[in-house]
C-alpha cells in the first residue's frame, strides 16, 4: 500500500481489529473467496456446536 493512500478507512480497520481482540476473536486474512467462505463456515459450525445459534 502506498502511504499516500492511507485514510480513515485504515483507522476503521485497526479499530475493528482491536474490537475483535477485546471480544476474544482474532483477525484472520484469507487468500480468496473460497478460503473466506470456508473460514466463515467453520466459525458457524463452532457456534452451532456450542448451541450459541
Amino acid at each position: 500500500m502506498n502511504t499516500g493512500n492511507i485514510d480513515k478507512e485504515v483507522l476503521s480497520l485497526l479499530q475493528f481489529k482491536d474490537k475483535l481482540k477485546e471480544l476474544g476473536h482474532f483477525y484472520t486474512g484469507y487468500d480468496n473467496i473460497e478460503h473466506l467462505k470456508r473460514q466463515f463456515k467453520d466459525q458457524l459450525e463452532k457456534l452451532i456446536d456450542k448451541k450459541l445459534i
